[in-house]
C-alpha cells in the first residue's frame, strides 16, 4: 500500500506542478536615468529582484533607478519636455500609459510615453 500511495502522489505532482507554474505571478520593471535619459526595462521574471536588476542593467548608466515595477500586468514611463516624470502600472497597458501620462502632466508639459512593459497575458 505505501508503493501505490507513493507512486500515486509522485504522479499526482508530476501533473499538478506544469500547471502550478503556468499561473505563476510574472514580474516587469521599468529603470531610468536623469543624467542619459535612458531607459531599461524587463518583463517576465519569476522575481521581482530580477525584473529590477535586468531593468537596471539594460539602462546603463550609473544613476539607474527602478522607477515602476509590476506584477502580472503593465507599467508605463511617461516623460515631459521639462524631464519631469510620471509612472504607473494596472492589469491594463492602455490605463498605465493613461495613468502614466496623467502622473506626468501634474508636474511637467508636452508629457509623452517613453518606455512601458508587459508581461505575458497581458499585452495588448
Amino acid at each position: 500500500m505505501f508503493k501505490r500511495s507513493s507512486v500515486i502522489f509522485i504522479a499526482f505532482v508530476a501533473l499538478v506542478a506544469p500547471i502550478a507554474n503556468a499561473y505563476a505571478d510574472l514580474y516587469a520593471a521599468i529603470a531610468y536615468s536623469e543624467s542619459t535619459g535612458r531607459v531599461g526595462y524587463q518583463f517576465n521574471t519569476y522575481r521581482l529582484e530580477d525584473a529590477e536588476q535586468a531593468a537596471l542593467y539594460r539602462c546603463g548608466a550609473y544613476d539607474c533607478n527602478v522607477k515602476v515595477w509590476v506584477r502580472n500586468g503593465c507599467a508605463s514611463l511617461a516623460r515631459a519636455t521639462n524631464g519631469t516624470l510620471g509612472w504607473s502600472w494596472s492589469t491594463s497597458l492602455s490605463i498605465a500609459q493613461s495613468q502614466s501620462l496623467y502622473e506626468c502632466s501634474l508636474r511637467g508639459h508636452s508629457c509623452g510615453v517613453l518606455a512601458w512593459t508587459c508581461t505575458s497575458g497581458y499585452l495588448p
